[in-house]
């Protein structure tokens, strides 16, 4: 996810969308979290993989 402008101002609120979109895949698709919720400049970042069977 990429932020611009005023929404750096609001980054609170656009982190908790991801993570509420995080948490939807990883529960629907029964995946696994690689790597957690990062901060990288403007963009956040999360790895997610499909779970080992």
């Amino acid at each position: 996810m990429q932020f611009r402008g005023r929404e750096m101002a609001h980054r609170d609120i656009g982190l908790g969308r991801f993570r509420e979109i995080i948490k939807g895949i990883v529960d629907e698709y029964e995946a696994v979290i690689e790597s957690p919720l990062k901060m990288m400049g403007n963009r956040a970042i999360c790895m997610i993989a499909p779970k080992k069977k």
